[in-house]
């Protein structure tokens, strides 16, 4: 199934006060291979694409689909809402313009219900409460994203440093799921933050606790929090630090100089890597961005980060095609 080159907008009402769930594209079950390419979706009472119900026994999952080169924005919920499905990637999509509302927190894109094996890959997400939000899936990819100028909500009120859950944050990844079959039987979050730009937020990544998930966080560039007791990346606690790969990260050499913070402390990464982690990070200048958010050449982050093949052999596993590019179209 191809849905291609459509325009949509003003299906529902996108400034109600009350939940309407009127989206633009909804794939909800038994279908696989469904491809969302080139569309445009704004002013929806709902979601750009929901895909998958909540709700949903596991063998009526949606399974493979493709989200590519859209654009979506102004919509009441979210850009992309993921649900109970397997194999998707999220690629190459403009993601604008996102508030909280009484059914939403204002993220772009959000992955929940046990979703398994997402991708969300060179997506531009920018002027929202927040940009990517995993609540409860497995084998969760964000990788190559430009995200910028998250806005706090005053429907948020109040915006807490100190909180895992605060706006204007980039990614948020938690959570662990129970199959509904059973009622009982869990599998925790799981996947990864790799090879993305951050700029223009308060908190960059926050990692509520996992349980027994593991993340793999690497190669992320954060340009500073815009928030004087903003941090770049925020941790649950040292449980859930244990539980987290983290390096190759690099952060701008201006306030706020706790780039870290896990429990109730704060760490600058000399610190940060006194607990064993964030081994290979860098410092960088202020300006070591274009305007268009790419790394000017003479950037000491160029060519820093550490391999990502064993990501790209997941990619390849998954979908049997090579994850090559990146969002500014460079090998």
């Amino acid at each position: 199934i191809i849905i291609y080159n459509n325009i949509m907008h003003d299906f529902g009402v996108e400034t109600s006060a009350t939940e309407n769930d009127y989206h633009a594209i909804a794939p909800s079950e038994n279908v696989d291979r469904v491809w969302v390419i080139n569309n445009t979706a704004y002013n929806m009472g709902g979601d750009g694409v929901q895909v998958g119900v909540a709700q949903l026994a596991t063998v009526e999952r949606c399974n493979y689909v493709y989200i590519g080169d859209n654009h979506f924005y102004n919509n009441r919920e979210n850009a992309v809402d993921i649900k109970k499905v397997d194999y998707v990637v999220i690629s190459s999509n403009d993601c604008h313009e996102y508030r909280s509302c009484n059914s939403s927190d204002g993220s772009a894109i959000v992955i929940h219900d046990g979703a398994r094996h997402i991708w969300t890959i060179n997506n531009r997400i920018y002027d929202s409460a927040n940009g990517i939000q995993l609540s409860a899936g497995a084998d969760v990819w964000s990788i190559g994203n430009l995200i910028y100028n998250m806005i706090h909500d005053v429907n948020n009120d109040p915006w807490t440093a100190t909180s895992l859950y605060s706006d204007a944050c980039c990614i948020h990844y938690r959570g662990s799921y129970t199959l509904p079959e059973t009622g009982a039987t869990q599998y925790p979050n799981s996947g990864g933050i790799i090879n993305n730009t951050f700029a223009d937020y308060k908190t960059a990544i926050q990692i509520p606790t996992t349980s027994t998930g593991t993340y793999t966080i690497y190669n992320n560039y954060c340009n500073g929090s815009n928030e004087a007791t903003g941090h770049d990346v925020m941790i649950e606690d040292s449980g859930t630090l244990a539980h987290v790969t983290i390096s190759n990260q690099t952060h701008v050499n201006t306030a706020p100089a706790s780039h870290y913070r896990v429990g109730s402390t704060n760490y600058t990464i000399a610190t940060f890597q006194g607990l064993g982690k964030g081994t290979n990070t860098l410092l960088d200048s202020a300006s070591s961005l274009n305007g268009s958010y790419e790394l000017n050449v003479g950037s000491s982050s160029r060519n820093a980060g550490t391999s990502i093949e064993t990501i790209r052999s997941a990619f390849l596993t998954d979908f049997s095609v090579a994850l090559s590019r990146d969002i500014f179209g460079n090998d």
